[in-house]
């Protein structure tokens, strides 16, 4: 005799990953993406003060002067590590200046599926 459930079983977690609308998702982000490319400066100062603080209500003692020590030497790094990669001034005065649009990095064209 096949013993039956006195309760139903409950779908394993990754089945609610199939009834998303991935499709909407994928929008969704687009259109983000594209409202905050079109921020003002003001816009952008707002929203890195509100991270900043955001950090600081959870970590009041933050940055100390040794994470803001540590930070700039950081930046000296990467700076210096930039610095090393970038093409040489000889060599950038003979190549034609590339378009904005051929330095960025292609948007995805391929449609998110819809879940049946």
């Amino acid at each position: 005799m096949i013993p039956r459930y006195s309760r139903r079983v409950p779908p394993h977690p990754a089945a609610a990953l199939l009834g998303k609308r991935w499709d909407l998702l994928a929008e969704y982000k687009d259109r983000c993406w594209r409202e905050r490319k079109q921020l003002g400066a003001e816009d952008a100062l707002r929203v890195v003060d509100a991270l900043r603080a955001q950090a600081q209500y959870f970590h009041p003692g933050w940055p100390t002067r040794e994470d803001r020590e540590a930070d700039f030497q950081t930046h000296l790094r990467v700076s210096a590590a930039l610095a090393r990669t970038a093409p040489g001034q000889a060599s950038a005065r003979n190549k034609p200046a590339s378009s904005p649009s051929s330095t960025r990095v292609g948007r995805r064209r391929r449609r998110v599926r819809k879940a049946r």
